[in-house]
């Protein structure tokens, strides 16, 4: 059983990513990718979206992601 751990919140992801890739696979992850595209910044309603507020990301979606 682990004894310590390790806490990144949406701050240390900005702070310390070089460069951040996020995968979205499966049409379930549409509405996903839909507010991710849309998003111009971090809204705090959907975490995800802080991967707009990273200096180099990658935004990857499979087809059935990207075009429910």
């Amino acid at each position: 059983m682990p004894t310590h751990g390790v806490s990144v919140g949406p701050a240390t992801m900005v702070d310390v990513s070089s460069i951040v890739i996020m995968e979205l696979i499966g049409a379930h992850k549409a509405q996903a990718f839909k507010r991710i595209a849309a998003a111009t910044g971090y809204e705090s309603d959907w975490p995800s979206t802080i991967v707009r507020e990273c200096k180099d990301y990658y935004i990857l979606a499979d087809k059935a992601a990207a075009t429910n």
